[in-house]
């Protein structure tokens, strides 16, 4: 017989300046955010403390540092893939659509690439801001920021 688990992983994170840290409760859940689906994927910390993550739900999801939500982007399938985040603060995820999607900060559209396969893989974001992603059409893209 098979018995389903729900893991919850409990993590301490710090943010200020500072020489030295000091954690009232170290390793104590500090929140916990609920998706629509279950999460497969790694998530991205933008440089403002935002939590990005992917869903089964279709939806890429932006989360306040005290775990509120600050914006949900639906994409055409599962947003499995990794997001990454780019130095202007563009988030990119790949979908099981088959498109890389460039969502502003604020949560709007800024651009989807197609590919012609799903796309799992965890994008990468180069110094002069080249998206770089693969594909399950066996293809590795180099998208430029623009979207081209």
């Amino acid at each position: 017989m098979r018995k389903r688990f729900i893991f919850q992983v409990a993590s301490c994170f710090l943010f200020g300046l500072s020489s030295w840290v000091v954690a009232q409760e170290p390793g104590s859940l500090r929140w916990r955010f609920e998706t629509g689906g279950w999460v497969d994927s790694s998530p991205a910390v933008g440089p403002d403390g935002t939590v990005y993550v992917g869903s089964d739900d279709f939806c890429l999801y932006a989360i306040d540092p005290d775990g509120s939500l600050r914006w949900r982007f639906e994409t055409g399938w599962c947003a499995f893939s990794s997001p990454a985040v780019g130095p202007d603060g563009t988030v990119y995820v790949g979908s099981r659509d088959g498109y890389l999607y460039a969502i502003n900060p604020d949560g709007s559209l800024r651009w989807r690439f197609k590919t012609w396969g799903a796309v799992f893989s965890s994008p990468a974001v180069g110094p002069d801001g080249t998206v770089y992603v693969g594909s399950d059409d066996y293809y590795l893209y180099a998208i430029r920021p623009d979207g081209s």
